[in-house]
């Protein structure tokens, strides 16, 4: 459901095979960045990606899956996907991006900022702000074909307004009508149709 709260956390994990368990070893952005927890929000996203193409056993996989987080984060109004809420996960096979977690539309809020917690173009912007020269200054910062991003953007996007359609209606048969869930959905079907009206009229290469 899109209006879940994601807290699920991975450094103490067991995987389980059939003989015996492994420990799951788990490093946060901030850690693998050499940062502190004070300093968990001064990072820019081209660090992340070249973290990721330095440390992950299939960068090109794991890369996508990173801009796909930060472009849901941007979706359903996160504004605190700092570097403690991404992580790498090391085992025997290699590393990889560990599931993403915190996920939470923290827009509705009041205390919180609405601006993305990463710099973009230069400085921190609200998602629903974002113009095409965004995402070409994105694309150039994490080294990523702009045809690529704006495809993956206008995928989620689609299918998120796909389910702000529908979801509302199926929550309120069964739960009845509450606020907060309606504020949400209002904020994330705002930035999946500003999105996808602003990079609509660009062609996008098969």
């Amino acid at each position: 459901m899109i209006f879940s709260i994601s807290k699920t956390h991975f450094d103490f994990t067991k995987c389980q095979t059939e003989n015996e368990g492994c420990r799951l070893v788990q490093e946060d952005f901030c850690q693998a960045l050499n940062r502190n927890a004070q300093q968990k929000y001064n990072y820019s996203l081209k660090e992340c990606f070249d973290l990721i193409r330095i440390e992950c056993s299939n960068p090109i996989e794991d890369s996508r899956k990173l801009l796909n987080l930060i472009l849901f984060n941007g979706l359903i109004g996160n504004a605190d996907g700092h570097a403690k809420n991404i992580s790498l996960l090391h085992d025997e096979n290699g590393t990889t991006l560990a599931p993403f977690y915190d996920l939470v539309s923290t827009m509705v809020y009041p205390q919180f900022t609405k601006k993305m917690p990463m710099k973009i173009a230069g400085k921190k912007r609200q998602f629903g702000h974002f113009q095409k020269h965004h995402f070409d200054s994105l694309s150039e910062e994490i080294g990523m074909k702009p045809n690529i991003l704006i495809k993956a953007a206008l995928n989620l996007a689609n299918r998120i307004m796909t389910v702000t359609e529908i979801t509302p209606t199926e929550f309120k048969a069964q739960y009845g009508s509450i606020e907060m869930v309606d504020k949400i959905n209002s904020v994330i079907s705002f930035h999946a149709r500003s999105l996808i009206d602003t990079l609509s009229a660009y062609p996008v290469q098969k």
